[in-house]
């Protein structure tokens, strides 16, 4: 069933010839303050050789959205793994989200490049928040990535989540939906069920106290939709471990990436694609006539991750 359900993926996103791949689940990743991440891993069959990686770090689980990445890339050949981030789906620790990643991902980095399958060199791929993800390590990371592949996402999330300075309360509420429900209803799920909710997602963002709109979306509180809250006056101060737009470009890797013009991170994507290029890294960016997620976008986000 599940080589029947690749087969459909590739002939939808117009991939033809596939290679073999073992999985490797549950993989445990120390962090250096005791916490455990899982991991999978996507390698070829046979005998551990050091390979370059592919790394995605996701709060979507290493099912879902992540085998169906995780795979479309191994049956290309490269070598993945697929992380669940701090709190989500078995991985320890509580997730809060954008506040982590970057020592988090840091962490990871160096366990990565210290196994036996890796050898040294490694890569990241992912869109949206699996994107953000890339943006907490890449400027900072010693050695540094070989590439990175981060769609439908930015550098900088601040002024995404309070635009014009006023909390996006719709954009986010649709989020902390998907986030408060996810691991109940499994993470595609959470995801195609969001618009279903639009009314209900109305109405709680417009009753008081507004911290407790959480309670009314999710059926219990979710402590993002606490933090943004309770942050919108200070903003930049709370959220700064999410704000990695103060990069230096010509020490970046080769960024490749993608977005919609209807996207909400199209303007910042566009801001940072302009620092990586009058910086001097080697960066590429595709635009095309979709929105944040629009499925239409997916076969133009898959073959730019391949090349």
């Amino acid at each position: 069933m599940a080589a029947l359900a690749e087969r459909l993926v590739d002939r939808r996103l117009g991939f033809t010839r596939a290679a073999p791949y073992v999985r490797e689940r549950d993989l445990r990743v120390p962090l250096s303050d005791g916490v455990v991440l899982l991991a999978d891993l996507y390698r070829a069959p046979g005998p551990v050789e050091p390979r370059p990686t592919v790394l995605m770090r996701t709060p979507y689980g290493r099912g879902g959205l992540g085998a169906i990445t995780g795979s479309l890339l191994a049956r290309r050949g490269f070598q993945v793994l697929v992380q669940s981030t701090r709190g989500t789906f078995g991985s320890g620790g509580q997730f809060r989200p954008f506040l982590h990643e970057s020592p988090d991902g840091l962490d990871t980095l160096a366990w990565v490049r210290e196994q036996a399958w890796s050898d040294g060199r490694v890569s990241t791929a992912g869109p949206s928040y699996v994107g953000h993800t890339q943006w907490a390590i890449a400027p900072y990371a010693d050695p540094g990535l070989c590439s990175m592949n981060a769609d439908i996402t930015a550098s900088e999330f601040t002024s995404t989540f309070y635009p014009g300075g006023a909390p996006g309360l719709l954009n986010l509420a649709s989020w902390v939906n998907q986030i408060g429900r996810q691991e109940r209803l499994g993470a595609v799920t959470g995801f195609l069920a969001t618009p279903v909710f639009s009314r209900r997602k109305r109405r709680a963002v417009a009753s008081l106290p507004l911290q407790a709109a959480d309670v009314a979306l999710t059926g219990a509180p979710v402590v993002f939709w606490r933090d943004f809250v309770e942050q919108a006056e200070q903003p930049r101060e709370f959220w700064a471990p999410a704000e990695h737009d103060g990069f230096d470009a010509a020490a970046m890797p080769p960024v490749c990436m993608v977005t919609g013009w209807w996207d909400l991170f199209l303007d910042r994507q566009v801001v940072d694609f302009t620092a990586l290029q009058r910086g001097g890294a080697t960066a590429r960016l595709t635009i095309g006539p979709w929105s944040h997620g629009d499925r239409r976008s997916l076969p133009t986000i898959a073959h730019e991750m391949v090349h």
